[in-house]
């Protein structure tokens, strides 16, 4: 993938934050990285536009951030790899953007166990969505404000959708549902 794809959407904001790491540092200290002033747990990681190539690991240690609330992964290029399941481990999280990222696959059924997200975004191509996992996150995604979905779905969306009370942005473009959306949506 050129620079020049990142340069058109991340503009000035778009370089490797994760060369300021630097082990004999504080990690609060690093670019893209938000620490809770009270007790020094990473509530916020933004890798947004870094340049990110290849996969995550399973085991990376972004998925020992059990405090972390925000992890923003958008516009990276994740190589046509899988979400990992691990991303189920971080049930803190409370916005999610995985926005073109080249991810690639079935979204796991883990993702459902962040149930205490207020937002998330999967905009992009090569997701896939089966409707077990849907049901599943629309039933715990109960304090969800924002859903971007404009991936690879089959099937019929039900009225499981109205039980997102809180919801006010719904992003379903590029669907190939069966049918309509219910009624009562939009």
């Amino acid at each position: 993938m050129s620079e020049e794809y990142y340069s058109c959407w991340c503009d000035e904001d778009c370089f490797p934050k994760t060369k300021s790491r630097n082990e004999s540092r504080d990690c609060c200290t690093w670019d893209g990285v938000t620490c809770d002033l009270l007790n020094g747990h990473v509530i916020r990681l933004d890798l947004s536009c870094s340049l990110l190539r290849g996969s995550i690991h399973p085991n990376s240690s972004v998925f020992q951030l059990h405090h972390l609330h925000t992890l923003n992964l958008a516009y990276n290029d994740f190589n046509d790899s899988s979400i990992p399941h691990d991303i189920g481990q971080l049930t803190n999280l409370r916005h999610l953007n995985l926005s073109e990222t080249y991810f690639s696959g079935k979204i796991p059924t883990e993702i459902s166990n962040l149930s205490d997200l207020v937002s998330l975004d999967l905009s992009g191509y090569g997701l896939e969505l089966d409707e077990r996992t849907f049901e599943t996150m629309l039933h715990n995604f109960t304090n969800l404000k924002l859903l971007a979905l404009p991936l690879d779905v089959s099937f019929h969306p039900n009225s499981s959708l109205f039980q997102l009370h809180h919801l006010h942005t719904l992003n379903l473009h590029n669907n190939n549902f069966y049918s309509s959306i219910p009624n009562g949506i939009g």
